[in-house]
């Protein structure tokens, strides 16, 4: 499967990428106030790898896609037993 887009920073040219490659640009590489696009400094790409994990995961199990016991899975998370799901606007 492929992403199509527009490419707006340069000219304005229409881009056929792999998802992964699509991904790979949008969230390990930054523009910097020169306009430059930078690659996202070593130490920050973990974080931000888990984070759009984070995203993903996020709305498989609102779809429910997943459950509880997928989490536990994806997660590794062995003989943790108090794990819940909370809806973000719950206190």
């Amino acid at each position: 499967m492929q992403v199509e887009y527009t490419n707006y920073s340069y000219s304005k040219e229409r881009l056929v990428e792999s998802i992964g490659a699509f991904l790979y640009d949008q969230l390990l590489h930054e523009y910097s106030y020169s306009g430059d696009r930078d690659k996202v400094r070593l130490e920050n790409q973990p974080e931000l790898v888990c984070m759009a994990l984070g995203r993903l995961v996020s709305i498989l199990l609102d779809k429910n896609i997943l459950n509880l016991e997928d989490l536990h899975s994806i997660a590794d998370t062995g003989s943790m037993k108090d794990l819940k799901l909370k809806i973000e606007n719950e206190t």
